[in-house]
């Protein structure tokens, strides 16, 4: 049996409302708004100092959004909103003398130096809502809202025109001066949502999520329609099949029986085993173009991955290391592969070319005493992966590493203890994952639509019955 990391780690759904703002926790923060509307833009202003604007010394505030409500798309380098929110946010500094800070909103973005802010034509500030912050903690910022209710018109503009406000916090002295550089901006784009996405897909093309069940007594693979429905089993073995995984033709299936690689027809017919040897092979998963599979391999004491032909030729070992490298996922171009490593000492997420090169380690929350865990290449490029720690659950990053955001927009994040080496993602952007829930594992179904967030649960057969590893 594998490491604990992805085999059967589950445990309970802590569901949270989409549109309950989050609880900021220990900030105990004097919060007031100054918003001026309809007046000229300079009375909108507070003034200016060079201070303020000396960006080009490093800002030691920092500041990020937690959470926001209303309609959205996703997270990227900016939050798009599709109706007025309240958008929650959290800052940071290691100023020194800091009593208060002041938030400020603008519909142009601020200067990022002072010559920049003298420059001929350069756009001034238009400030549209500002804010005192107490500071309960010397140094510490912590929470705040702002509400965008107030300043924002109730609807956004049409296509393709948009609104953009751009955030940031300053630090104050006692004499409410500010300290230092202002943090970097928040850049929150108001627009028009775009059409709600086909969230169940194609029922002409039923069979689309396979899945593992226990339901039979021993674990077997199943499929389903993407709303739970028409259940049937498709593997009959006194062995246990597990990890099963589409190829991108929904055509055959990959799967895991007694520690070797198999592939079978749809419909469960004719299986072919692919790996001849000694080891535990395991997590098969098809390349985008569906002519190779990634798979890991308990060669020497711990796994490593390896990719060999959809046929099961031309072996070859991707990763050496001494530490096990597990669950890879293909980018959906088929360059690249996630997978998890425990070579520093905690289960980080890294990536690594196809061809073996380019090996890139894309988290590091070993330092803050969490694990990543499952990486999923989303159809958008992004990684989703599951957090286990002091905050977790499941967080989506870009492709480098960076821009690590609750998934779904959230936070703390939905889906808090999903089993962390099944996450997949389908063709329109919905997350597919197990869980634990009243003694038993089950299959759910995440789907970001433009009008918010909707978790499903696709399967329920009651206590001692497990439904895990599902893939579409």
């Amino acid at each position: 049996m594998k490491n604990e990391s992805h085999r059967d780690s589950l445990a309970i759904i802590q569901a949270t409302s989409r549109f309950a703002l989050a609880a900021i926790v220990g900030c105990n923060l004097l919060f007031s708004d100054s918003i001026a509307l309809g007046r000229p833009a300079a009375a909108n202003r507070s003034p200016l100092t060079p201070n303020e604007n000396l960006q080009k010394q490093p800002s030691k505030t920092s500041l990020q959004v937690t959470q926001f409500t209303g309609e959205f798309q996703h997270w990227v380098d900016r939050i798009q909103i599709s109706s007025p929110a309240i958008v929650s946010l959290f800052s940071t500094t290691t100023e020194q003398g800091v009593v208060a800070a002041r938030y400020e909103v603008s519909t142009t973005p601020w200067p990022v130096s002072i010559m920049a802010s003298m420059a001929l034509g350069s756009p001034r500030p238009n400030i549209v809502a500002s804010g005192i912050l107490g500071v309960s903690v010397s140094g510490s910022i912590g929470g705040f809202h702002v509400d965008f209710h107030k300043f924002a018109p109730a609807t956004p503009p049409k296509k393709p025109d948009v609104l953009n406000y751009y955030i940031r916090v300053l630090c104050l002295d006692a004499s409410h001066k500010t300290i230092g550089a202002p943090s970097p901006s928040v850049h929150i784009v108001y627009a028009e949502a775009p059409p709600p996405p086909k969230i169940y897909g194609s029922y002409a093309d039923p069979d689309k999520i396979i899945f593992v069940s226990t339901r039979d007594g021993n674990a077997e693979i199943y499929k389903m329609r993407l709303d739970g429905s028409d259940q049937v089993r498709l593997t009959n073995n006194s062995l246990d099949d597990r990890a099963p995984a589409w190829n991108s033709a929904h055509t055959k299936i990959a799967f895991e029986r007694a520690g070797q690689i198999f592939v079978m027809n749809a419909d469960g017919t004719e299986a072919t085993r692919l790996t001849h040897n000694s080891n535990l092979n395991s997590l098969p998963r098809w390349s985008p173009d569906g002519t190779k599979i990634a798979f890991s391999s308990r060669r020497d004491g711990n796994y490593d991955l390896f990719i060999m032909n959809a046929d099961g030729s031309n072996e070859r070992r991707l990763t050496v290391n001494s530490a096990s490298d597990d669950a890879p996922s293909w980018s959906p171009d088929g360059s690249r592969i996630a997978f998890m490593s425990i070579r520093d000492g905690a289960w980080q997420i890294y990536s690594i070319g196809a061809d073996g090169s380019g090996e890139k380690r894309l988290t590091f929350s070993a330092g803050e005493g969490a694990s990543d865990q499952g990486p999923a290449w989303a159809p958008d490029g992004r990684i989703a992966f599951h957090r286990k720690g002091p905050l977790s659950g499941v967080f989506i990053m870009n492709s480098d590493g960076s821009n690590i955001q609750p998934y779904g927009g959230y936070y703390p994040p939905l889906n808090m203890a999903v089993d962390s080496s099944y996450l997949d993602f389908g063709p329109d952007g919905s997350l597919v994952f197990s869980m634990s829930t009243q003694g038993a594992s089950d299959i759910f179904r995440q789907i970001n639509g433009s009008s918010g967030s909707e978790v499903k649960r696709l399967t329920d057969f009651g206590p001692n019955i497990n439904n895990i590893e599902p893939n579409y």
